[in-house]
C-alpha cells in the first residue's frame, strides 16, 4: 500500500488520476468510518484502481502477483499481434495501384464465372419445373368429366371467369399470365390440312390450376355434393 502511494507520488505525470485513478472525493470520510486500519486515518483523499491503473502499478512492483499479472499482458500483448498477422495473411490490402486493378479484375471474374454458371443452369431448371408442372396435369374434358359439367360448359364458364379465351381458329386458350403462373400447360403441334399448314392446341391443367378451378366452380355452386366428394379424394389420393 505504501509502496503504491510512493510510485504514485514519484510518477505524477504518468499515474494520472484518470483513466488510472478515481478520486473518491466526498466519499472518502464515509469510507474511513469503517475502520479498514489506522493507515488510512491521515489520508486526506482516497483513491480507487481503474483497471488501467492496476495493469501498469503491475509493472513497478517486483512481487509474484505482479509478475504473473505482467505475464498476463505480454501473453495477451503476443496473441493479438499474431491474431492480427494471420488476418494480414488472408487478406493482404492492394499495395500499388496496379494491385488493386488485379484485385478488382479479379472479383469481376468471378462474378462473370457465376453468372454463366446461372445462365447454364437455367435451362436445366426450367425444364425440371416444367415437369414438376406436368406432372399428373389433366385435360380440360377430363376435368369436366370429374365435375360432371361438361366441357363446353367448363370452357364456357373459364371464360366468363377470365381465365381462357377462344382464339381465331376457335380453340379455347388459357391467357398466358396462368400459363407463366403454373396454372395451364399449352401443347401444341403441327398437322398439313390438304396441302395447307395449321397448328393444333391442347390445353392440360396442372395441379395447381385444378385446385384454382375446383374453388371457382365450388364458389359458383356449380359442382354437385357427390362430384366434390370424389373430387376430394382424388386429389388426396394424388397428394
Amino acid at each position: 500500500r505504501f509502496a503504491a502511494i510512493f510510485l504514485i507520488n514519484l510518477e505524477k505525470t504518468r499515474f494520472q488520476r484518470i483513466p488510472y485513478l478515481v478520486p473518491l472525493g466526498s466519499w472518502t470520510d464515509s469510507i474511513k468510518s469503517f475502520h479498514f486500519g489506522t493507515s488510512y486515518s491521515k489520508v486526506p483523499v482516497l483513491y480507487l484502481w481503474t483497471e488501467k491503473g492496476a495493469w501498469l502499478h503491475a509493472k513497478s512492483l517486483n512481487t509474484d502477483r505482479a509478475w504473473e499479472a505482467y505475464e498476463m499482458l505480454i501473453d495477451e500483448y503476443y496473441r493479438l499481434k499474431e491474431q492480427q498477422s494471420e488476418e494480414k495473411q488472408s487478406y493482404q490490402l492492394p499495395r500499388t495501384f496496379a494491385e488493386a486493378l488485379r484485385q478488382l479484375a479479379d472479383r469481376v471474374e468471378e462474378n462473370q464465372k457465376l453468372q454463366d454458371k446461372i445462365q447454364q443452369e437455367a435451362p436445366k431448371v426450367e425444364a425440371y419445373q416444367s415437369f414438376m408442372s406436368a406432372e399428373n396435369a389433366l385435360p380440360v374434358n377430363e376435368i369436366a368429366k370429374s365435375m360432371e359439367l361438361g366441357p363446353n360448359n367448363l370452357f364456357s364458364y373459364m371464360r366468363d371467369w377470365r381465365l381462357m379465351f377462344k382464339n381465331d381458329e376457335g380453340y379455347n386458350l388459357p391467357y398466358q399470365q396462368y400459363i407463366n403462373q403454373g396454372f395451364f400447360i399449352v401443347k401444341t403441334k403441327t398437322f398439313w390440312n390438304h396441302g395447307i399448314q395449321k397448328n393444333s392446341s391442347r390445353t392440360f391443367v396442372t395441379p395447381k390450376g385444378q385446385e384454382l378451378i375446383f374453388t371457382l366452380a365450388r364458389k359458383h355452386h356449380l359442382i354437385k355434393r357427390e362430384s366434390e366428394h370424389i373430387w376430394i379424394r382424388k386429389r388426396e389420393n394424388a397428394m
